[in-house]
């Protein structure tokens, strides 16, 4: 049986919004604490029913995944002993060998989620975290059928499945169709019932891939760039955002009438801690740009 709302934080949906006889299947946009609380909430009632958790970790390294949850309530360590906590990598999983495969995904979590049964256990909830999301995976394109396909897996009735995305570096048309293809959204530390699913794909051949999906330069607004520019403090933006930063701001009149753009950049750069972690090249096309700008004249 599949947890009850009530082992997600206050205000967690009850509706019908999954077919009969599927599982859980939550996507995550809310802050990482706020994403920790849910995580902790989910194995903490799992846990208590003698399921088995699974936590694939990717920003978050292990041990200190470790210590939020126990900070917040579950005993992950004692969990984690026993074998009924389990923890893996993103490295080791969804981008094993460098790549993106939806088929092996699927066929991990479907393993996973049989091994808890021939193990003992009452049941299995599976918590991934896929902030590795828009570093130029190869295969990533396949996202959105993957996640869809989750929620076909005979295996995965009755369980509880928790994507969990970094927010603040995913741009917003990216989130909306997120939503589509998973019947529980998390935001605001609320778990509630996602009317966007019942609009969403019917079949996994109608799941668009994510490259196609990507809205041209001249499409991004100045204020989804500037969004962008908040969130780059070490130059390691997804794939490409660094160049359409550019590109955009070369392109775009209001952008190419204020330096103000690229100097806000340069500064967030100069300021690194470690400024050899800059993506080669960044660095000297900012430069640039901002010194073509400044002998512009007015």
């Amino acid at each position: 049986m599949a947890l009850q709302p009530d082992a997600i934080p206050a205000g967690a949906g009850r509706g019908g919004s999954q077919p009969e006889g599927w599982g859980r299947h939550v996507v995550s946009l809310a802050a990482a604490d706020a994403q920790l609380d849910l995580v902790a909430a989910a194995f903490r009632a799992a846990l208590s029913r003698d399921w088995r958790c699974l936590l694939i970790a990717d920003r978050t390294a292990s041990e200190v995944a470790v210590r939020a949850l126990e900070g917040r309530g579950c005993e992950a360590g004692r969990a984690l002993e026993s074998g009924q906590l389990q923890l893996l990598t993103a490295d080791e999983t969804y981008t094993r060998g460098g790549y993106f495969d939806a088929d092996r995904m699927l066929e991990l979590v479907e393993d996973a989620a049989c091994g808890a049964e021939d193990a003992g256990y009452r049941g299995w909830c599976g918590v991934g975290e896929v902030t590795w999301f828009g570093r130029g995976v190869p295969g990533a394109g396949r996202l959105l059928e993957y996640e869809y396909r989750l929620n076909e897996v005979e295996a995965l009735a009755g369980t509880e499945v928790i994507c969990l995305y970094d927010v603040a570096t995913m741009p917003r048309w990216l989130s909306r169709e997120l939503k589509k293809v998973h019947p529980l959204v998390h935001a605001k530390r609320r778990v509630t019932p996602n009317r966007s699913f019942a609009a969403g794909p019917t079949e996994a051949a109608e799941v668009p891939i994510v490259e196609e999906l990507e809205p041209p330069i001249e499409r991004l607004s100045c204020a989804r760039l500037d969004e962008l520019l908040s969130v780059c403090a070490d130059g390691q933006l997804p794939a490409d955002c660094a160049g359409r930063l550019v590109e955009h701001a070369a392109a775009c009149r209001t952008c190419d009438d204020r330096l103000g753009f690229y100097r806000t950049l340069k500064r967030r750069l100069s300021s690194l801690r470690r400024p050899e972690e800059v993506r080669p090249g960044f660095w000297e096309t900012v430069c640039e740009r901002l010194a073509d700008l400044s002998e512009t004249p007015d």
